[in-house]
């Protein structure tokens, strides 16, 4: 069996044993970018996937997905994981761009900028620099460390929705090996990190009182229900074809293959 993993160092602790866990199931491991992982899937290219909750809204309709409880990544409040990213002396956004345009954090940035900020509605246009558009979406493992960010996405999407932003689930195609992915899964991750506070370093230039926030590294029912809140965001925004069902592995009533 195959599984596809994103590339990105914010899955570490959901990983941290995965190489020895597909190397004892005789799995083979992808490294892509998120919204790759999210084809590979999609095609049958692979059988379980880490995806975020838009790659696992494009399935429905499509493919009979569900989502395996356990090690997942929510962001509560601040965690400075991605950011968003103004030109110098900007006055007016006319052009949105993102290293990474088709991945998750980038897009829920840009739906931010809509509904938070009225921006008008432009497509994420790929750039390698802030100063090729006016503004700049991005994971910020991806984005200029000389360019520190002006908004903190996951704590934008918690004044919007009051609620945390689900952003890594690991979602099996339901023909998949299923017996064996809920005990691989758990033992991938690392035992030892299951939630990271984060607080943001004090500024000697000013006088705010720093911001603070955590990551999560399990399910919970609420980090469902934030699930389910995503997909209706993307759902209203058309960037999922349908609005999704959140279904979970091993639930009786989730067992009825999509028509």
């Amino acid at each position: 069996m195959k599984i596809a993993i994103p590339d990105s160092p914010l899955v570490d602790p959901l990983i941290a044993n995965a190489e020895g866990v597909c190397k004892r199931l005789g799995w083979t491991i992808v490294r892509a970018p998120d919204d790759t992982c999210a084809s590979l899937l999609l095609t049958n290219e692979v059988s379980l996937a880490l995806l975020s909750p838009l790659g696992y809204g494009q399935g429905v309709g499509k493919v009979d997905y569900r989502i395996v409880p356990g090690p997942a990544i929510t962001l509560h409040d601040y965690t400075d994981v991605g950011g968003i990213r103004f030109a110098p002396d900007v006055d007016e956004i006319a052009s949105v761009g993102s290293h990474r345009p088709k991945s998750f954090l980038p897009v829920i940035g840009n739906i931010l900028m809509r509904e938070k900020f009225e921006i008008p509605v432009v497509d994420l246009k790929p750039v390698s620099t802030v100063i090729d558009t006016d503004c700049v979406i991005d994971e910020n493992t991806f984005a200029e460390a000389s360019s520190p960010a002006a908004l903190d996405i996951s704590e934008e999407w918690h004044d919007l929705s009051e609620g945390p932003l689900p952003v890594a689930l690991w979602v099996c195609r339901n023909d998949a090996d299923i017996d064996r992915i809920p005990n691989a899964i758990s033992q991938m991750a690392d035992p030892s990190v299951t939630e990271q506070f984060v607080n943001e370093p004090p500024s000697p230039t000013s006088d705010h009182t720093p911001r603070e926030g955590r990551i999560s590294y399990r399910w919970t029912d609420d980090v469902e229900d934030a699930v389910d809140a995503v997909l209706h965001v993307l759902f209203f925004h058309q960037l999922v074809p349908e609005l999704p069902a959140v279904k979970i592995l091993g639930r009786e009533d989730d067992l009825i293959p999509d028509a």
